[in-house]
């Protein structure tokens, strides 16, 4: 029997922090997930998770990415505006916080 000697350990549940996963994987359409974009997706969080243990950069990563969503509604309705000022750079992602834009062939 290939289960003898097994012993099962019950745990209990802890919560799951999945913002990392979500939003490696939110800005590629579905048509273009792969097995290798999920399990990039999965091993970038549980690297996060075990590096950053009190959770601070994850929080500032999610606070950056909460603002751009709040800023972005603006940012496109201001961009109709001709004021012959050229706009600011975009603000950089944090570090360790990958830049969007995938493309794939369907």
């Amino acid at each position: 029997d290939w289960l003898a000697g097994v012993e099962v350990v019950a745990m209990d549940a802890q919560p799951v922090d999945l913002r990392h996963y979500d939003a490696l994987l939110a800005p590629v359409p579905p048509q273009c997930h792969s097995v290798a974009t999920v399990l990039h997706a999965l091993l970038e969080q549980v690297a996060l998770t075990s590096a950053d243990e009190s959770g601070e950069s994850r929080d500032q990563r999610q606070l950056w990415r909460d603002n751009r969503a709040l800023l972005s509604p603006m940012d496109a309705a201001l961009s109709s505006l001709s004021t012959g000022v050229s706009p600011p750079p975009p603000i950089p992602p944090p570090a360790g916080f990958p830049a969007a834009g995938f493309i794939c062939s369907s």
